[in-house]
């Protein structure tokens, strides 16, 4: 059976809903055109979102060879959610290693206080763990219900092939409804002026992301739903528009209760 966090207390048997379901996750950001690698360090950052009985865990900056595709498992205790991070080579290894972005939406979770631990296969590494509190009711057996991966962020060693420019775009944030923060991911097709705004329903700017010159390439942002003077933007829909001196894009946002 699966571990619990450091320093917790291991619960019975009897204790346990074993709901192991493994899901994979394609991370070969790094071979594929478009991926973005800058010598930013792995962050292995580990922090998550309740939104009713879903429980949303992310893990920024994980540290895994460039063509692997990850496999969470995962199981529920009485005070514990484990998950399990496995590289798996369907292709084979490549002498490169990157950070990714990773993170999985646990649906029909148990009421209760939890600690999310999320270790490597071998359960000797635990890359963090966080505190979260579930109240709703569930309506059917724990699952995995969604998984995501962002673009290699790091080039630790290795090289790259040559690869084409990506197109603009504006990705759909994530997670959407944003509970506690959204992560926001845009491509630029080439270098210049650059402006990310949260606009309300009536088209007023309620936040202002970014506002200046960035490079062409690959790019992301953590938003806390606040507005520009740091106050906390109400429930509702709210759209993020990315713009260049030639290009624009919108997305739609839901802050929730």
């Amino acid at each position: 059976m699966l571990g619990y966090c450091h320093g917790d207390q291991r619960s019975s048997i009897e204790g346990v809903i074993r709901m192991r379901t493994a899901f994979f996750v394609l991370v070969s950001a790094c071979l594929l055109a478009g991926s973005v690698c800058s010598q930013e360090p792995c962050t292995d950052t580990i922090y998550a979102t309740v939104f009713e009985d879903t429980v949303n865990v992310f893990h920024d900056g994980a540290f895994y060879n460039c063509c692997a595709e990850i496999a969470f498992d995962f199981e529920i205790g009485d005070t514990t959610i484990d998950i399990v991070e496995t590289e798996t080579f369907p292709k084979g290894p490549c002498d490169c290693t990157c950070c990714f972005d990773l993170s999985l939406s646990i649906s029909n979770v148990p009421p209760g206080v939890y600690w999310v631990c999320v270790w490597n296969e071998e359960k000797s590494e635990l890359y963090g763990k966080v505190r979260v509190v579930v109240g709703a009711l569930p309506s059917g057996p724990a699952e995995i219900s969604k998984v995501w991966q962002r673009d290699c962020l790091t080039l630790v060693e290795g090289t790259l092939p040559e690869t084409p420019p990506r197109a603009f775009g504006l990705d759909e944030p994530m997670p959407n409804p944003a509970i506690g923060r959204a992560r926001i991911f845009y491509q630029l097709d080439e270098p210049g002026a650059v402006s990310v705004k949260v606009y309300d329903l009536l088209g007023r700017v309620a936040s202002v992301l970014v506002e200046g010159d960035q490079p062409a390439g690959r790019h992301s942002l953590s938003w806390d739903g606040r507005s520009t003077n740091g106050e906390r933007l109400p429930p509702g829909i709210y759209f993020i528009r990315l713009s260049s001196s030639s290009n624009a894009a919108v997305r739609k946002l839901i802050l929730p209760q």
